[in-house]
């Protein structure tokens, strides 16, 4: 795996250069749900505008998967995805007692249609 592995590494080195000295991310910045799901970190390339991965997969034997994102669309994508997933742990007690309150709801409503028509 580790010759495929650097056969992968050659073939995008071809495109973006030689690859970055270190493969993971900046300190303080976690990864993303895509890069955490993505295997393992081969090699990274990159500049100010634009950071390329390469990793290999763990669930699929040899397969690669190559992560292309622009550095400014990518740290608004992490603040918003940080926002959101704050956001639904503060609302999802409030969502909670909302599905809660209607499923009593449709089943006292159910309980009234179907009283109406039973007949022991």
């Amino acid at each position: 795996m580790v010759a495929n592995g650097q056969r992968g590494i050659e073939a995008v080195s071809a495109l973006y250069g030689t690859p970055l000295v270190r493969t993971s991310r900046p300190v303080g910045q976690a990864a993303s749900r895509l890069e955490a799901e993505s295997g393992s970190a081969l090699a990274r390339w990159g500049d100010a505008e634009h950071a390329v991965g390469l990793y290999q997969t763990s669930s699929y034997g040899s397969a690669f998967r190559l992560i292309v994102t622009e550095t400014r669309l990518d740290d608004l994508a992490r603040k918003a995805e940080t926002q959101a997933l704050r956001l639904d742990e503060q609302e999802a007690p409030r969502r909670e007692v909302a599905r809660q309150q209607k499923e009593r709801a449709d089943a006292a409503k159910a309980r009234a249609s179907n009283k109406d028509v039973f007949r022991p």
